[in-house]
């Protein structure tokens, strides 16, 4: 890969080790090496001669917003290399995605996700505490496979689940094959893959028909698909396929970070408390199965200007997205050549963003390491060109609307009903894939089980909890 071309040589970067360069240290500790090198180094690091860490934000949104094609995605969620007809191709599709992703459009689900998560944790015994991804990973799924395919999609979290266990083997894995060798795991991968098609595929068959009325999130896709422009029901299978694994684990990871820094924090989580019983109040009052809309603003991180009915809240779930982004590192490659920073780089080269450092820059965020949903409150992520939770630019997650309105959801139901205490383990940050919380176990406690005088937060002063 060619070197860093132009009036400066290639930007600096630790020197590595004899052989493997940085990657050993890299993967001792990716957070810490990329915190180290950011610190050290600055906005520009050296990983290698063709890899480059973009820890300057500017920089950073230039590549990630830049539409001209110089800074590629270049493969799939398979981890196929894309050419570059598939790139065109694949943003076209990603379009179609849109409408029914907006907020307006997605705010509809929160009925049906407070209703799932009330199911979930009466259903799970975790009285002495429980890992919450799983938990919460079951309350998203649900609700992606009910958005999309209604009543039909009852028999997709658990294929969708496999594939994505499947993919955790080789993703961020440095000594996976390449995926086009027959190894075990790439080939699990493909079988999974296949079984998932032959589920989806079948139902967008039924919903092209039209035999039966259907106006669910896929049904809408379908309708809009452009057949001529190679948009064919193998290729909407494969688009919903990507977007449901997004939004299968990511959310849960952050829905669990989110549930531990109000568990860790009382006073945020009295601040809750009204909010949420003002969510649940029209199922209570009205004997009205569902709670009221949610309104969670800021239309996917990209201007909406409509204010959230549950600011704090929703100020709680950006705050977590900033300290734990579950996507916390992108990755681009340069189609040609191109001129970054002080430096040239030639075609083929790669760059490495983390929301994760960049979200803890002092010169964006104030007190960056400490929890503060007021920084939120009155201000839109939009609004800071810091917050990269999402991405940015035509890459940007199309789902940013759902998941917000999904972990906002999730966390009032759960404060209305549940105390929710941290058990004494250490929480650590596993960036192998998506950011989860290694370590953490949450005991939820119903309420109402409980008895009316122990309100959410009280407990952890009362030492029922234990502290971090």
């Amino acid at each position: 890969m060619p070197r860093g071309r132009g009036p400066t040589p290639r930007p600096p970067g630790p020197p590595g080790r004899f052989l493997v360069g940085n990657l050993q240290d890299y993967e001792e500790d990716r957070l810490g090496f990329l915190m180290a090198a950011q610190a050290r180094y600055g906005g520009l690091v050296s990983f290698d001669k063709r890899t480059t860490i973009v820890n300057d934000i500017s920089l950073a949104r230039e590549i990630l917003k830049s539409r001209d094609g110089i800074f590629q995605i270049r493969e799939n969620f398979l981890q196929a290399r894309l050419t570059d007809a598939d790139i065109e191709e694949t943003l076209r599709a990603r379009m179609l995605l849109n409408p029914g992703l907006r907020r307006t459009a997605v705010e509809a689900t929160a009925p049906q996700v407070a209703r799932t998560t009330r199911e979930v944790l009466r259903d799970w015994d975790n009285a002495g505490g429980v890992d919450p991804v799983p938990l919460i990973e079951e309350i998203t799924s649900r609700a992606v496979a009910d958005y999309y395919f209604g009543g039909d999609g009852q028999a997709l979290p658990k294929p969708v689940g496999a594939l994505l266990d499947a993919l955790s083997v080789v993703i961020g894995n440095p000594l996976a094959l390449p995926p086009g060798l027959h190894s075990k795991a790439r080939r699990r991968i493909r079988r999974r893959h296949r079984e998932l098609k032959e589920i989806v595929v079948p139902l967008l068959c039924l919903r092209e028909s039209g035999s039966e009325a259907r106006d669910d999130f896929a049904a809408q896709v379908v309708r809009s698909r452009d057949p001529e422009a190679g948009q064919s029901l193998e290729r909407i299978a494969d688009l919903l396929i990507g977007a449901m694994l997004a939004a299968h684990r990511v959310p849960a990871a952050a829905g669990a970070w989110l549930l531990m820094l109000v568990a860790d924090h009382p006073h945020v989580l009295d601040r809750l408390v009204e909010e949420a019983h003002r969510f649940a109040a029209p199922r209570r009052l009205a004997s009205c199965p569902c709670p009221t809309l949610l309104g969670v603003g800021d239309e996917t991180c990209s201007g909406g200007s409509d204010s959230p009915r549950y600011p704090f809240a929703t100020a709680c779930v950006y705050e977590t997205l900033r300290l734990y982004p579950a996507t916390w590192l992108l990755a681009r490659v340069a189609a040609r050549e191109v001129v970054l920073g002080d430096y040239a780089f030639g075609a083929g080269h790669h760059f490495l963003i983390s929301p994760y450092v960049l979200h803890r820059d002092e010169a964006s965020f104030e007190a960056a390491d400490s929890f503060r949903p007021d920084r939120w409150r009155g201000r839109a992520p939009s609004s800071t060109g810091g917050f990269m939770a999402f991405g940015h630019g035509q890459h940007a997650c199309p789902g940013a609307s759902f998941a917000v309105t999904v972990l906002v959801t999730m966390l009032l139901t759960v404060v209305d009903g549940w105390q929710v205490n941290r058990l004494p383990t250490t929480v650590r940050p596993n960036p192998r894939t998506t950011l989860l919380p290694d370590g953490l176990r949450l005991a939820f406690i119903s309420r109402a089980s409980a008895g009316p005088e122990v309100l959410p937060g009280v407990a952890q002063r009362q030492g029922q909890a234990v502290a971090i």
